[in-house]
């Protein structure tokens, strides 16, 4: 995982964005766990309120699911639009 390098601490939206690509890249499959909130705000440099933020809105994506004293998870079912091209068209690997 990327930690950030910037002094400034990252605003809910960039923080939303980089958990995103972590989850629409496969780094983290659907059912893992996520960081927990410290993590995400030693890992990313984000606020508390930031990082609240972020989580609410995958969550409302339906990317994540809270699961209140367990953690937090990327959805076992991701949405449509998380499908990939192979997917779609039904081929792998056309050279």
């Amino acid at each position: 995982m990327n930690v950030r390098t910037s002094p400034k601490p990252a605003g809910d939206s960039e923080l939303a964005s980089a958990l995103r690509r972590h989850i629409e890249s496969g780094e983290w499959q659907p059912g893992s766990k996520l960081p927990s909130y410290s993590e995400s705000k030693e890992l990313f440099g984000a606020h508390s309120v930031a990082v609240e933020r972020a989580h609410a809105q995958l969550e409302r994506e339906g990317l994540i699911t809270r699961e209140r004293g367990r953690g937090i998870f990327v959805s076992v079912r991701l949405p449509q639009t998380q499908r990939t091209l192979t997917d779609l068209v039904g081929v792998e690997g056309i050279q």
